[in-house]
């Protein structure tokens, strides 16, 4: 069974959608632990997590590796492009790894 191209971008929409809410979700973790100052045993991996986010987007120049997946099949919105207004989306990924660098230097100082 082949997939026609509206079927792929919905697959592509899904995983990016997964692995998005996976990022946002250990931020928020991240920030619970911080302000709650009780360390989970989920705090690790939640971390490891992060830091591999972050690498995989470093080694990208700071874009998302699956934003060419929505452009190869007629996405050029991408996943906080279904979101968020055009404006602001050169902003989201700056912002984000700005809290969770700031995140991880409020965990080592008050965890």
């Amino acid at each position: 069974m082949k997939l026609s191209d509206k079927n792929k971008l919905l697959l592509v929409r899904i995983l990016h959608s997964f692995f998005s809410i996976t990022f946002l979700g250990c931020i928020v973790f991240l920030y619970y632990c911080i302000l709650t100052g009780k360390p989970s045993p989920w705090l690790l991996p939640v971390t490891a997590v992060l830091l591999i986010e972050g690498t995989v987007l470093l080694l990208n120049n700071g874009k998302c590796p699956l934003g060419p997946l929505h452009h190869k099949y007629s996405d050029d919105k991408g996943f906080f492009g279904m979101f968020l207004p055009v404006k602001v989306l050169p902003y989201v990924l700056p912002v984000l790894f700005t809290v969770t660098i700031l995140g991880f230097i409020l965990l080592v100082r008050f965890v």
